[in-house]
């Protein structure tokens, strides 16, 4: 795994603790690389750039708010950043089509595919806060991770919902 491979030039306690960590949520950043990505390429390159990312901020955690957090602040603000920098990854969301989307490796079951396509109708902000929500965070979580207000989020959030079930009504 890269995370050894990163961890190399740490000291002995960091590289323990920044191992830890990473295996202990490697599920997040697994979550948001699905959420923001198309093919499997695409997956195993944002997870890199989240991994260098993470062991790049890693000294900065403080340990002020959960660990969870940590890693989607991270793991958020990277995808986010390398969608908006990357023209290609964006000239393919515009063209992209529904009949296209198969997520690879995930239970093909047709509402799940449906959810999966809708959220990639989304904004990148508004991909972040629903796939929280569907995370079962709570809405000073999600305010606390993406930098807003617990009552921006909330509102946020339902006008998520309002525009997911707009797509999914236009879809039919």
């Amino acid at each position: 795994m890269e995370v050894e491979k990163l961890s190399r030039s740490m000291p002995e306690a960091d590289k323990l603790a920044f191992t830890q960590l990473v295996k202990e949520h490697e599920r997040i950043i697994n979550k948001v690389c699905r959420v923001y990505t198309r093919n499997e390429s695409d997956r195993q390159d944002l997870f890199q750039e989240i991994l260098y990312q993470l062991w790049r901020s890693f000294g900065n955690f403080r340990g002020e708010s959960k660990p969870s957090t940590f890693i989607y602040k991270v793991a958020l603000n990277t995808a986010c950043t390398q969608l908006r920098n990357d023209d290609r990854r964006q000239r393919n969301m515009a063209q992209y089509q529904k009949e296209d989307y198969t997520p690879d490796g995930e239970n093909t079951d047709e509402q799940i595919q449906r959810l999966h396509w809708a959220i990639s109708q989304l904004d990148d902000a508004e991909k972040a806060i629903i796939t929280l929500y569907l995370e079962n965070h709570s809405t000073e979580e999600i305010a606390e991770i993406i930098g807003i207000s617990t009552s921006n989020a909330g509102v946020k959030i339902h006008r998520i919902k309002k525009k997911l079930q707009t797509i999914y009504s236009h879809e039919q």
